[in-house]
């Protein structure tokens, strides 16, 4: 179950390239150092919290470079963003917004590729919270991203 459910939602994404600012996700904001801090289980089936709790401290790094999620090392990242509606969030993760902490009405979301093709690792897929933070999903569990630094 590692892989997305959501694969669908980036066909037609805008791409970010590594020497223009991000729609949604501007890269100065992205870049850097990021930790997973905590874990919210939203409506849908999830691994619960006995694994997700394994995941709590994991290190995940984003530059125009690299992109690292762990061990994992990703040397050519392509960041795609989009925006999606509520509607559309629902539809494709099969939970509500407000029951992982997003309280908007549309939802910003990045998709770390590596080299083109799926990079499928904690990470790879981003939602923009409005405090600062992100969010990851990964075996139906989604993990909240703080930034420590930004340098990646």
């Amino acid at each position: 179950m590692k892989t997305f459910l959501a694969v669908g939602l980036f066909i037609s994404t805008i791409c970010v390239s590594n020497s223009a600012n991000a729609q949604q996700f501007r890269q100065q904001d992205l870049y850097g150092t990021w930790q997973i801090v905590a874990y919210r289980l939203g409506d849908g089936i999830s691994v619960g919290p006995r694994e997700a709790k394994r995941l709590v401290g994991k290190r995940i790094r984003f530059s125009a470079q690299r992109a690292m999620s762990g061990r994992e090392v990703c040397a050519q990242p392509v960041y795609e963003s989009k925006r999606i509606s509520i509607e559309q969030f629902f539809r494709e993760f099969k939970t509500s917004p407000k029951s992982i902490g997003i309280k908007r009405d549309y939802i910003d979301l990045l998709n770390v590729q590596c080299g083109g093709t799926a990079w499928t690792v904690p990470g790879s897929l981003l939602l923009k919270n409005s405090n600062g933070q992100m969010l990851t999903l990964w075996d139906g569990v989604f993990f909240v991203l703080k930034k420590q630094s930004s340098r990646g």
